[in-house]
């Protein structure tokens, strides 16, 4: 019996660690949080330790005056091609305009100094310093 309610309790972290925002597009062309995503399920706390290629890339964007409590910045692909960024960032809030701000810079930094275009949609997780998700942001298609 113990096994079972054991068994049971994981079975239910594990489907409600993946409830997280995502978002689409609406015709304003902005993104938007969503119930729905075609992307598979991503991580919903990470490592706070960074690769040095991460953390060369937030140097680079804090340069170029990007959010100072950023330090790593890992940029990967989806499966269907879409840039996935997954950044780690010193600040511990939730705050939805510092987010929005941060999507901001981080699209622009993209775009112009690193020639990656997001227009085409794209994925960002952002992790406080203990690891866990702050944000979600889901912009495909």
């Amino acid at each position: 019996m113990k096994r079972t309610a054991g068994l049971a309790v994981l079975a239910l972290m594990v489907v409600l660690s993946a409830c997280t925002e995502t978002a689409e597009k609406h015709p304003a062309g902005e993104a938007r949080p969503s119930p729905e995503s075609t992307i598979p399920v991503r991580p919903t706390a990470t490592t706070t330790v960074a690769s040095e290629a991460a953390v060369a890339l937030a140097e680079r964007y804090r340069k170029d005056g990007g959010d100072a409590d950023v330090y790593s910045i890992q940029k990967e692909y989806t499966p269907e091609g879409f840039p996935l960024l997954i950044i780690r960032t010193h600040n511990p809030g939730r705050d939805n305009e510092r987010f929005r701000r941060l999507t901001e810079t981080i699209v622009s930094f993209f775009s112009r100094e690193e020639g990656v275009s997001l227009s085409g949609g794209y994925l960002m997780d952002v992790f406080g310093p203990d690891g866990s998700l702050r944000h979600r942001w889901d912009t495909t298609p």
